[in-house]
C-alpha cells in the first residue's frame, strides 16, 4: 500500500489497524478544532487541558462502548440491550467531560481542575477493571 493510499484510507475513515484508528481521531480533533476557531474564534484558553480531556474521553467512551457492546452481543439482544445500558453509564463520564472542557475553554471559574480530572481516571480505570474481569467470560462462544 502506497502512501496515497494509506491517506486516502485514513480519510474515507475505512477500518483498520489500532495506529490508524489513532490518527482518525487525531485528525477529526484538528478538523473539529479548525472548525471550532472559524466559528466562534479559538475559544480554548488552556490547550493542554483540552488535548489531554480530549484524549481521555475518547479512550473512556471506547472502552466504554466496547465492553457494553461485547455484553450485548454475549446475550443476543444487541440493540436494545446497548442502548439501554450505555446511556447509564455514559451520564457520569460526559459529565465530567463536559466540566474539563469548560475549564479548558475558561467558561467555569473551577481554580481546581484536578479533582475531575481525577474522576475522570478512576471511571475509565473502573471501565477497564471490569473489561479484563468479563474478559474471560465474554471470550468463550
Amino acid at each position: 500500500m502506497d502512501v496515497a493510499e494509506a491517506m486516502l484510507n485514513v480519510l474515507l475513515l475505512t477500518p483498520g489497524s489500532p495506529l490508524e484508528f489513532w490518527v482518525k481521531v487525531l485528525a477529526g480533533g484538528i478538523i473539529g478544532a479548525a472548525l471550532l476557531n472559524v466559528m466562534a474564534g479559538n475559544p480554548i484558553i488552556r490547550l493542554g487541558w483540552f488535548l489531554t480531556t480530549g484524549v481521555m474521553a475518547c479512550t473512556g467512551l471506547s472502552f466504554l462502548l466496547t465492553l457494553i457492546t461485547s455484553i450485548a452481543i454475549k446475550t443476543q439482544q444487541n440493540a436494545s440491550l446497548t442502548s439501554v445500558m450505555a446511556l447509564p453509564l455514559m451520564i457520569p463520564l460526559l459529565i465530567n467531560i463536559l466540566r474539563l472542557t469548560a475549564y479548558a475553554s475558561g467558561t467555569t471559574p473551577d481554580e481546581n481542575p484536578w479533582n475531575e480530572m481525577m474522576l475522570l481516571s478512576s471511571i475509565i480505570s473502573l471501565v477497564i477493571g471490569m473489561s479484563l474481569w468479563l474478559f474471560p467470560y465474554l471470550w468463550r462462544s
